[in-house]
């Protein structure tokens, strides 16, 4: 009798670890989605077309364009094409899950319900009232690891950061800019803002006093990271 219970523990455990694989959500290589990033951001003229635009109420996404995930559309694009920071990280986020899928004939990252999909959203845009913002939701929902290191920071990690006046910002990364020293002086990154009218590359200064404060520059890679990557941990 001990061991038929012996047995049946042994199968329900295997049945348990099985369901438990089946509904953790498939990540793709993150060198391979990270290029998929880029090749969606570089789709988005920089002169202005899409102006940036904060509204201080209502529930609107600052998206540019109607976004689409596993064939459903989730959010609906601003008829003048405007969108914010949050807004258009998530948008490139979101297009760029589906280039890679398409590209890789893949279903990374296609097992979330609507609900998840807002929810996920909804803490991408801080929503919530955790300042860290994409680094919460990416690893709330598993979809990516934290760049501890910022030397390991590389174009197409996401950010949200934190400047000295109170204001905040999210965006792609693009490089650091440092002095003769090594000492990180700028953030060159991707997004949309004031000072672009809009979407573009903006470089930006880190430690003055009402710059970037970089101890709250929050850095996240999406997907599974490659087996060089992974033995730094």
């Amino acid at each position: 009798m001990p061991q038929f219970r012996t047995l049946l523990v042994l199968i329900f455990m295997c049945i348990a670890g099985n369901v438990a694989r089946a509904e953790a959500p498939p990540l793709p290589d993150s060198d391979a989605f990270a290029q998929c990033v880029l090749k969606v951001a570089a789709s988005y003229p920089t002169n202005g077309t899409n102006t940036y635009y904060w509204p201080k109420q209502g529930e609107w996404k600052g998206v540019t364009r109607d976004v689409v995930y596993n064939g459903q559309v989730v959010a609906t694009g601003d008829a003048q094409g405007r969108c914010h920071c949050s807004g258009i990280t998530w948008e490139v986020f979101m297009r760029a899950v589906e280039e890679y899928n398409a590209t890789h004939e893949s279903k990374a990252l296609h097992t979330w319900t609507p609900d998840e999909v807002d929810d996920f959203q909804f803490k991408w845009f801080g929503s919530d009232g955790n300042k860290k913002c994409i680094y919460n939701a990416v690893l709330t929902f598993g979809v990516g690891e934290e760049v501890k290191n910022r030397d390991d920071a590389r174009p197409g990690d996401f950010v949200q950061f934190w400047r000295g006046n109170g204001s905040g910002h999210s965006c792609i990364f693009q490089d650091w800019v440092r002095d003769d020293t090594g000492k990180i002086t700028h953030l060159k990154y991707w997004s949309a803002q004031k000072k672009t009218n809009g979407v573009s590359f903006n470089t930006e200064t880190v430690g003055d006093p009402k710059g970037i404060i970089l101890d709250q520059v929050y850095i996240v890679r999406i997907g599974k990271l490659s087996g060089a990557e992974s033995s730094k941990k």
